[in-house]
């Protein structure tokens, strides 16, 4: 199993039937891929951290975002310095992280891509 397959597989562990339709969407996407380096690996505390960042960015309307709760609740579970993997994912709608350890999904947090947040008339895929 190659590592994009791999991360698809991870997705469908997700059990959270609000959430279902867009991972869905997301490893389905034709431009799903892997970006840059993969996978990758952080310790517990730096991922809990980012998510509660984009949980709060989310909170106050900055980002559309969604797996971060859950993804939190995981972390919490796990200790602070204990190295986990995660692939970072890139599709046209969206990027996000997909973490895990073997073939057990811990959880994944993806965000929206918004042309505001480039110059207008860029093509975000070419940056």
């Amino acid at each position: 199993m190659d590592l994009v397959e791999n991360a698809k597989f991870l997705l469908t562990q997700v059990e959270n039937k609000e959430i279902l339709e867009k991972i869905k969407e997301i490893s389905s996407s034709n431009s799903f891929s892997l970006y840059g380096e993969n996978p990758r690996k952080n310790s517990v505390r730096f991922a809990r951290e980012q998510a509660k960042s984009r949980k709060t960015n989310a909170d106050m309307g900055i980002i559309n975002a969604f797996g971060m709760n859950h993804l939190i609740e995981q972390l919490k579970k796990r200790q602070d310095e204990e190295e986990i993997y995660f692939y970072y994912i890139k599709t046209e709608s969206h990027v996000g992280e997909i973490y895990f350890l073997k073939d057990f999904l811990i959880g994944f947090q993806f965000v929206e891509r918004r042309c505001e947040k480039y110059i207008k008339g860029c093509n975000p895929d070419m940056l």
